[in-house]
């Protein structure tokens, strides 16, 4: 046995340690070390194992079946070098960092079957905000700032093999910085490490981590951002929501992001983050990935607060997801499934299994009886903001249940936002909702929804489950009304009433006559495509005599191709019209809109080719003419629609507006047959 020792009694309290190191033109082969009181803390390069600067010269070197013990500074650090096998070695009770990549340029090293217990923080441990975080420069105390979300895997490069490792403790137990830019002796490679893909990710664990950041904490984490603010200047960490665009593989002509937001831009394709194989247990949340695309299978959560959160286009499939087992240490009693996301992110899990969520007798629900994610609940809703309203971009499939009471399938809460009036996602075969065939779940707010006769109003979750039409999506649009409706207002987290949407249509019978939802100060309304929306707009709350703007536009982020929606606005009797369609981009689908003989031609016309107004009622059928295709997200069975932002509409009206220049609109919903 070969024992690597700092000087017990004095290394501790000084931090001073011994360290090794291997250099360029070097080659480092250790097996079989044991190492305790080595590195120096906070000092950079003083590691108690140190691949440095080697580059292509680390293939031959390999670190395998060694320890670390209460090492003052790191354990294993891998700093811009290529192709190290660092394997079956074991880290206890470790200062910052455990396995270390420094400066976001080592690449194809591979990590296999590594330990890291215990892990600990430098300073105070990084919390704050759930997705701000906190911001830390270097300083005295605090080489390397991310240290105070110190990890057991620091990951800033992906594209490297992870294999079999586990990590117990730690702020993280994975940890993946963004890096836009590599840093430290690197700094001004042009290359962007966070746009690497993983290279390998397969079997690995974390448990009993992300407790430093109360509930946002994470066993493995992929967020928050470490960067030089000003060439050669100090090391600032974000540890909260910073995002990153991977893409593989990379094109050399590609160019630094002026932004720096993202690093690069160009058009090398995009690629997945993609986990494979992995356990969470005993965590706040499992995985964290702020995004943009990842995928996440073979995977099981076990004891945690929170599965999972997973942001951009992101796949949870072949999971299982267990509330609780029968540790009986497993912690606090209310645990929670997942999340999705409120806007602007496409989310699919499928093949996964949840077990053992059962209503907590001991917590009290909300006046709306919604469990709202506080009460062992599998899916729960995201519902603080009327600004950020939900899309068409949730979908399940292929889901089961163990015992799990019905009740505790769905927990979504009622409250004055668009985000819980437009909550929605698609059961794309029944299994989660329970029914035959695809279904829409929609937020039982009003009678939004129920887009069919054929809903169900299922109480103990307050939502609607409709099945789904064939030809029918989820849509999404955005009015716009100048001096009335913000589309960037900050503090938009409550509603300012200001009118209806209602549908209307064939298929639309009198067992439900309530079809309406609020219409705020806030755009973007979301509901089910191919059927009628009727909009009536008054800002006195006068159910009876409206309003509607001379000039007004739509913006159509959200309708895929081969659907519509046929929305009607009533205007004074004489009114004529100017409607045109623009392509924010270039000049496809841009075109000026006819008056037609009839609601039926506007229905078979294109969508930038008609409208019709009847002398009450102003037709125009939304369709994105902009593109021969919508692009899509599919995995599991499930499909989602991509968004698009370049598609408008612009309507002017010529009728005798009052002092505010709007023009008299009375209520009524259409009942013209689509």
């Amino acid at each position: 046995r070969v024992l690597l020792q700092g000087n017990p009694s004095d290394s501790i309290a000084s931090g001073f340690g011994g360290h090794v190191m291997v250099r360029l033109n070097g080659t480092g082969r250790f097996s079989g070390v044991q190492s305790t009181y080595m590195g120096q803390t906070n000092v950079l390069a003083r590691y108690p194992y140190h691949f440095h600067l080697m580059y292509d010269g680390g293939r031959n070197s390999f670190i395998r079946d060694c320890s670390c013990k209460n090492a003052l500074f790191r354990c294993i650090t891998v700093h811009g070098t290529y192709n190290v096998d660092v394997s079956r070695n074991v880290n206890f009770n470790t200062i910052g960092h455990s396995y270390y990549l420094e400066d976001g340029v080592e690449e194809n090293n591979t990590f296999a079957y590594n330990l890291a217990v215990h892990t600990q923080i430098i300073g105070t441990p990084a919390s704050g905000e759930p997705q701000a975080g906190v911001t830390v420069r270097q300083g005295p105390g605090l080489t390397q700032p991310s240290d105070i979300a110190a990890s057991g895997f620091y990951v800033s490069n992906s594209m490297n093999s992870y294999i079999g490792n586990a990590a117990s403790g730690g702020w993280a137990g994975f940890a993946f910085p963004n890096f836009y830019y590599p840093i430290g002796a690197h700094q001004s490679w042009q290359m962007d490490p966070s746009a690497r893909p993983l290279k390998l990710w397969d079997g690995n664990t974390a448990h009993s981590a992300g407790y430093y950041w109360g509930a946002s904490g994470n066993c493995i984490y992929v967020g928050g951002n470490l960067k030089h603010e000003s060439p050669g200047g100090p090391l600032v960490y974000i540890s909260g929501r910073m995002s990153r665009k991977t893409r593989w593989p990379f094109i050399p002509t590609d160019v630094p992001s002026t932004s720096n937001s993202f690093g690069w831009t160009g058009t090398s394709p995009k690629a997945f983050m993609t986990f494979n194989n992995s356990k969470v247990f005993l965590c706040q949340k499992g995985m964290n990935h702020w995004g943009g695309t990842v995928e996440i299978f073979n995977y099981e959560s076990h004891d945690s607060t929170l599965s999972a959160t997973i942001f951009g286009q992101a796949w949870l499939g072949n999971a299982l997801v267990n509330a609780k087992s029968n540790n009986p240490l497993s912690g606090v009693p209310n645990r929670r499934g997942f999340q999705f996301y409120d806007i602007n992110v496409q989310s699919i899990i499928t093949n996964v299994t949840f077990r053992n969520f059962q209503p907590d007798p001991t917590i009290t629900r909300p006046a709306d009886g919604s469990t709202s994610g506080r009460d062992n609940t599998v899916l729960f809703s995201m519902v603080h903001s009327d600004k950020f309203k939900p899309q068409g971009i949730s979908a399940t499939n292929k889901i089961t249940f163990q015992n799990v009471a019905t009740s505790q399938r769905i927990g979504h809460h009622i409250t004055n936002t668009g985000a819980s009036r437009y909550y929605n996602f698609i059961d794309a075969d029944g299994s989660f909702t329970g029914y035959s065939g695809p279904q829409v779940v929609g937020a039982a707010n009003s009678g939004w929804w129920i887009i069919n006769d054929s809903c169900k109003l299922r109480t103990e979750w307050n939502v609607w489950v409709c099945p789904k039409p064939a030809t029918s999506e989820i849509a999404t649009v955005n009015i716009n009304v100048p001096n009335l409706i913000i589309n960037d207002e900050p503090t938009a987290y409550t509603s300012t009433w200001i009118g209806t949407m209602s549908l209307w249509g064939d298929g639309l019978n009198t067992r439900y006559t309530n079809r309406t939802t609020i219409f705020t100060t806030t755009p973007g309304v979301t509901g089910i495509s191919n059927i009628g929306w009727y909009w009536y707009l008054n800002t006195k709350n006068d159910t009876t005599n409206g309003i509607v703007p001379k000039s007004w536009s739509i913006g159509i982020p959200l309708i895929p191709k081969g659907t519509w929606v046929m929305i009607a606005v009533a205007y004074p009797s004489g009114t004529t019209f100017n409607i045109t369609t623009d392509n924010k981009w270039w000049t496809k689908g841009d075109a000026v809109l006819q008056m037609a003989s009839s609601l039926a031609q506007v229905k078979s016309g294109n969508g930038n080719q008609y409208y019709w107004f009847d002398g009450r009622y102003l037709y125009l059928k939304l369709e994105n003419m902009a593109v021969d295709q919508t692009t899509t997200f599919e995995r599991g069975g499930a499909r989602l629609y991509d968004q698009e932002w370049n598609y408008s509409y612009f309507i002017q009206a010529n009728c005798q507006a009052n002092a505010s220049g709007y023009c008299f609109s009375q209520w009524g919903i259409p009942t013209a047959t689509l």
